[in-house]
């Protein structure tokens, strides 16, 4: 899904790499698919928070924030940066944006 979608609701894939996903709904981050330096950004096309989940061998971390799901706001933008990719067997990403908790 890209910015371009009417509706997105679905696992984030490398094609998603560099770009801004326009969400709708849930968002799932699959474990196995990316590589240190990967980014991309999700917003939150909706009036509601939605869940950006994650594989249980995906840290997402977001500031002094445990590793889990995070939720974006309304409206909210989440930046995501792959800093451990596949080379390491597990994904790790650091998340920050407006409206991320």
């Amino acid at each position: 899904c890209d910015w371009s979608s009417d509706v997105c609701s679905s696992d984030l894939a490398i094609t998603d790499v560099g770009s801004v996903v326009a969400a709708t709904g849930a968002i799932y981050v699959p474990n196995a698919v990316f590589s240190a330096g990967n980014t991309m950004y999700i917003f939150n096309n909706t009036s509601t928070s939605i869940t950006i989940a994650n594989n249980p061998s995906v840290m997402l971390k977001a500031g002094g924030l445990a590793s889990g799901n995070r939720t974006l706001a309304a409206n909210g933008l989440a930046h995501l940066i792959c800093v451990q990719g596949i080379e390491s067997g597990a994904n790790v990403f650091v998340m920050s944006g407006t409206g991320l908790t």
